[in-house]
């Protein structure tokens, strides 16, 4: 097996050169990539077919943002719909969890609603299973319990899990 230099190249469609783009965070969801850049851009990309979808932002984006990338199915037209969740994760205490939801079958933003009870450390990161995503979260009111929280796609809504005690305190991510 040979691999091609540059196999993985995205180029910055705001730069008039052939400079590519820095990405700073990457979530996964059924072959497609969803990156933040470093200048708080964030573009969906499919890195086999090479195909990108640049998302402008409802107001702006923030460094501290979590995204998330979903799917609902459609069974009449037996296809996926794919959605992006993002949070806006204020460090309040209570946090402030505001979020909303972009639709690429409308190519537009949704506030969503706000969240009070959770909150998401920054170094734990989503994984996406079957379309909706899960991460380990923190309870607001007792920072030493932590549970599973999911966003399903289909039904647009955060689900909280108990995980398995005792917890071990030393897992970190999903």
């Amino acid at each position: 097996v040979k691999v091609a230099p540059h196999a993985l190249y995205l180029k910055d469609p705001l730069s008039d050169s052939s400079k590519e783009v820095d990405i700073r965070k990457v979530f996964h969801c059924h072959g497609l990539l969803l990156c933040s850049t470093k200048d708080k851009r964030l573009v969906v990309w499919n890195p086999c077919s090479g195909e990108t979808t640049w998302i402008k932002p409802r107001v702006i984006y923030r460094e501290s943002d979590y995204y998330a990338l979903g799917y609902t199915y459609d069974s009449k037209s037996c296809s996926k719909q794919y959605k992006i969740l993002r949070v806006d994760r204020h460090k309040d205490v209570p946090p402030n969890n505001e979020y909303e939801i972009y639709d690429f079958t409308s190519n537009t933003w949704r506030i969503f609603g706000v969240a009070t009870d959770w909150f998401l450390a920054l170094y734990r990161r989503g994984i996406s299973v079957k379309g909706n995503t899960f991460w380990i979260a923190t309870q607001a009111w007792n920072p030493h319990n932590n549970f599973l929280l999911s966003f399903d796609f289909s039904a647009e809504m955060f689900q909280s899990l108990s995980l398995p005690r005792p917890f071990p305190y030393s897992i970190l991510a999903l």
